[in-house]
């Protein structure tokens, strides 16, 4: 996988992804080029680590609502006795997307019911039409009952973003705050801890004179970071809770560390917190070892290139099965075992940089990839 992903050359995703396009368009998952490299230095200040220090407070109030969720959940199973936690984590992850990275609070569960149906349903679709390969064709594609669907839920999430984004600009226009730059976010946490720059923030400042971005840029931007934010954080969150629930052992161990930090009390977590919880770092890691919310991604060759004596014509589409190397004997001994000490650093030291990519690697590697490993 190496050559491939590391490679500044062999850039451009799949043919596959063009599903998306009349969702998110050419946002800078979709696109190539020129284009991408200038939306990816555009955003990545968004993405330093110390703009995640001032979402804390969200993770945690809304890490409470979790709880209490979760919580009635428990005291109302199903007749089998089990729950399904994916919804409730899925509605978490969203709201903390909202609240922190769009500057805008989402409480009504109403308005994000038919946002999250269309999510789910439109990558049902993707995948249904994946397998249908007379459905490529975008013309005979949107006259099918899929495609008219599709359209449907198209329009419900674009919707959606717009309400968020037109939200977000009258908040900034009334704080006068569309003027903040990246470089004034400590000046604006000392001055109100509910002024933040978010990511949002980022968006709507490059489009002020037209020229960076438009409407329709920032549309397909918010598009792409709300789905790939929340749907990969709450996949993650659920594999987790499903391996420390199967393994016991573990999970003594998991709160052991926790109520050795927290003494048993119930406040809140803090960045040092986070930072000294090395056990559940692990645990983390070894769950996306084994169930990376992303299990493979799709590169076009655009160029003739040879690995491991075998030459890859241009054009060639290549698999990149994230989820089959994860498991790979000969990296990780009894692949199928969940072992969170995989991942303590006398462990891992000296494993190949590529033999655990959750988060992809290379230039086109998620770009929240140092805030979601933290």
């Amino acid at each position: 996988m190496e050559p491939i992903l590391a490679s500044q050359k062999l850039i451009t995703k799949g043919k596959e992804y063009s599903y998306l396009s009349s969702w998110l368009g050419a946002c800078m998952f979709l696109t190539t080029g020129k284009r991408w490299r200038s939306r990816r230095r555009m955003l990545t200040p968004a993405f330093h680590f110390q703009i995640l220090e001032n979402f804390f407070d969200v993770f945690n109030d809304q890490s409470r609502q979790l709880i209490k969720e979760l919580e009635a959940a428990a005291a109302s199973p199903a007749d089998d006795g089990s729950v399904n936690v994916y919804k409730i984590l899925t509605q978490c992850a969203l709201d903390i997307i909202c609240d922190s990275s769009m500057g805008r609070q989402v409480r009504k569960r109403e308005e994000t019911s038919g946002y999250l149906h269309s999510i789910n349903r439109i990558t049902q679709l993707t995948m249904e039409r994946s397998l249908r390969p007379w459905l490529d064709n975008d013309v005979i594609f949107n006259l099918t009952a899929l495609g008219r669907e599709n359209q449907r839920c198209v329009k419900v999430l674009h919707d959606f973003t717009n309400q968020v984004i037109q939200d977000r600009k009258k908040m900034l226009n009334n704080n006068n705050l569309i003027d903040t730059t990246i470089s004034d976010h400590e000046k604006i946490e000392e001055n109100s801890s509910k002024r933040r720059l978010a990511f949002l923030d980022l968006l709507i400042q490059a489009s002020e004179n037209g020229e960076k971005l438009s409407d329709d840029d920032i549309r397909e931007e918010v598009d792409t970071f709300m789905f790939a934010g929340h749907d990969t954080t709450a996949t993650a969150m659920s594999w987790f809770l499903y391996c420390i629930a199967k393994n016991p052992d573990e999970q003594k161990l998991l709160f052991d560390e926790v109520d050795e930090i927290f003494e048993h009390s119930d406040r809140q977590c803090t960045p040092q917190d986070a930072a000294n919880l090395k056990y559940l770092d692990c645990c983390i890691k070894e769950t996306l070892r084994m169930y990376p919310s992303i299990p493979g991604v799709m590169r076009t060759i655009t160029e003739e290139t040879e690995i491991g004596g075998y030459v890859l014509p241009a054009g060639l589409s290549v698999a990149l099965l994230i989820y089959g190397m994860h498991r790979n004997p000969n990296v990780y001994p009894d692949p199928d075992v969940f072992k969170p000490e995989r991942f303590l650093p006398e462990q891992s030291a000296s494993r190949h940089p590529y033999a655990f990519i959750p988060f992809s690697a290379g230039p086109r590697n998620c770009i929240g990839n140092f805030l979601l490993a933290v």
